[in-house]
């Protein structure tokens, strides 16, 4: 029996222990959720020991969300979602962050990975939270989403931007537990991260 909870995830980005930012890619669609009566739990590889996240998994969350960009992380990202499926493989593994919306095709490819969401993922997350909640089997009305069906990758149209001020502030609810965790780090470098506008300021 799943609990009414969903997990996210961040794993280790770095390979350098004295270098670490908040975990804005979970913190942000997190919030999103909690201000939508979504229950969530976090799980930070830079600050929180794995045994955490392998207990959490063990309660058995809705669904496991894990945030990856195209680096160090990757492999990391894949020993957690390998974990997941080892304790429970019914838990759907949604993955999203940088690589998996620039490579969606390609990152559906793995055993690992049951969806993901691309770009902007709050609406998306919540809507596919939702869906899996009721037992939905098909996923075809929610933007932003890559999905399987009978093995095939089908890949949604794209969602629209969002207005980033109809967004929760992400060290809200639970997430401020984590910013108190960093903001008590003296031993590495940190960064807290926030968000005045998106999109990437080079382009």
């Amino acid at each position: 029996m799943k609990k009414d909870f969903v997990l996210l995830a961040y794993a280790n980005a770095s390979p350098f222990p004295y270098h670490s930012w908040t975990p804005l890619s979970i913190l942000a669609p997190g919030a999103y959720l909690e201000q939508h009566d979504v229950e969530v739990e976090y799980f930070d590889g830079r600050i929180h020991k794995k045994e955490r996240f392998k207990e959490l998994v063990e309660k058995g969350p809705l669904l496991v969300g894990l945030s990856s960009m195209t680096c160090f992380q990757i492999k990391n990202t894949l020993r957690l979602a390998s974990l997941v499926r080892r304790i429970d493989s019914g838990i759907p593994l949604v993955w999203g962050g940088t690589h998996p919306s620039m490579c969606a095709e390609q990152t559906l490819a793995s055993e690992l990975v049951d969806f993901v969401v691309k770009g902007e993922g709050e609406q998306t997350l919540l809507e596919l939270v939702h869906a899996v909640g009721s037992g939905q089997k098909e996923f075809n009305d929610i933007d932003g989403l890559g999905w399987k069906r009978n093995g095939a990758c089908v890949l949604n149209k794209d969602r629209g931007f969002l207005d980033i001020e109809d967004l929760p502030f992400p060290y809200d609810g639970k997430g401020r537990e984590i910013l108190t965790t960093y903001l008590g780090k003296t031993d590495t470098l940190e960064n807290i991260g926030y968000e005045s506008s998106r999109g990437c300021p080079y382009k």
